[in-house]
């Protein structure tokens, strides 16, 4: 005769209690592990742009000037490749450097004739890619002739006018007297030396991340640059101080960071957490050969770039001529930002946290 032993079951309200500890648990640590990825995807992007710093400073090595933002074959238009085709020799991608080479000093235009170059300007590549933005390799993945985008840009100048200017040549717009950029990179056939940085490599802002994906063309020139200051809600243009030869948001007195309200009750002022859900950012895609950086309409709203910016929570990765990386606060006070961004002109020298 079998004998039947009882053995101890879970009941209803034992389990349902077991099921809402797993549920609290599982709530208590999914900040966590939500906390450390996004950490893990700022410190790839940080990594990231160390790389193309340290590129950019070998390439200053080699030639002895650092790499322009986009050259300009030809003319005063900077419509020409970009400074980061320049790079590819210096991040492991020589072979794909070496099929366009050709295609360097040639004008936008004529360079999309090269089949090998629109093949590159199709190929996304991940060392242009931040790990905590969107994954489309391309600003049209229902097309095999999409462009490949880069998250991230060299820094050209302080305000939209001048980064016009630059593009333009520097000739016929700019802001006030100033008709050339501000900062460190710029578009030219050759890029600036160190020496001509006196605010110090240390001191400038080089590399930038932004969430672009219009215009962000990583083989164009005049997609490759950003500038980093912004103006809006009536707030006025950053001022010349004095005899000194430097500009900085009005109100701002030296060594006394937001002392006057009228600075300081007017923040942020900078791009970094400028709101890009409004519509005219929203990205809109043609073929490269079609829509070379030549073609497209300055001073309309259809090129407005995005500034720095960052899918970081808080921060926004940005690199130093110097080769240093920082994650700069969105609230970082904009007369350190300002003067972080211009290679000259005597400015205060503020320090970047």
């Amino acid at each position: 005769m079998k004998k039947f032993v009882k053995r101890p079951a879970f009941t209803l309200v034992e389990l349902l209690v077991v099921i809402a500890i797993i549920g609290m648990l599982v709530g208590l640590l999914l900040p966590a592990i939500q906390m450390a990825r996004r950490t893990a995807m700022r410190m790839q992007c940080d990594n990231k742009v160390k790389q193309l710093t340290l590129a950019a400073n070998t390439f200053e090595s080699s030639k002895k000037r650092l790499p322009p933002v986009g050259r300009a074959p030809g003319g005063t238009s900077y419509d020409g490749v970009s400074g980061f085709v320049l790079l590819l020799p210096y991040i492991e991608q020589d072979a794909q450097y070496q099929q366009v080479k050709n295609d360097v000093n040639k004008t936008m235009a004529s360079a999309c004739q090269s089949s090998q170059f629109l093949d590159l300007a199709r190929t996304s590549l991940p060392a242009f890619r931040c790990p905590g933005t969107s994954t489309n390799p391309t600003t049209d993945e229902g097309s095999s002739s999409a462009p490949a985008i880069s998250n991230y840009k060299f820094v050209v100048a302080s305000l939209y006018d001048l980064n016009r200017a630059a593009v333009q040549g520097g000739t016929g717009r700019g802001y006030g007297s100033v008709t050339t950029a501000d900062g460190a990179s710029t578009y030219a056939n050759k890029g600036r030396t160190l020496g001509e940085i006196t605010d110090g490599t240390s001191h400038t802002l080089h590399i930038t991340e932004s969430n672009e994906q219009h215009y962000a063309r990583w083989v164009v020139g005049q997609d490759s640059g950003i500038y980093t200051y912004c103006t809006k809600g009536g707030i006025s243009e950053p001022v010349l101080q004095g005899t000194n030869n430097f500009y900085a948001p009005s109100g701002f007195q030296q060594n006394e960071l937001g002392a006057d309200a009228s600075y300081a009750d007017n923040t942020p002022w900078t791009n970094l957490d400028r709101d890009y859900t409004q519509s005219q950012y929203e990205y809109e895609w043609s073929s490269l050969s079609q829509s070379g950086a030549s073609t497209l309409t300055l001073g309309s709203t259809s090129d407005t770039k995005y500034g720095p910016s960052s899918e970081h929570s808080g921060v926004v990765v940005h690199s130093f001529i110097d080769g240093s990386v920082h994650d700069i606060d969105i609230e970082i006070d904009p007369a350190v930002y300002f003067f972080a961004t211009t290679y000259k002109g005597g400015d205060p020298g503020l320090d970047v946290e």
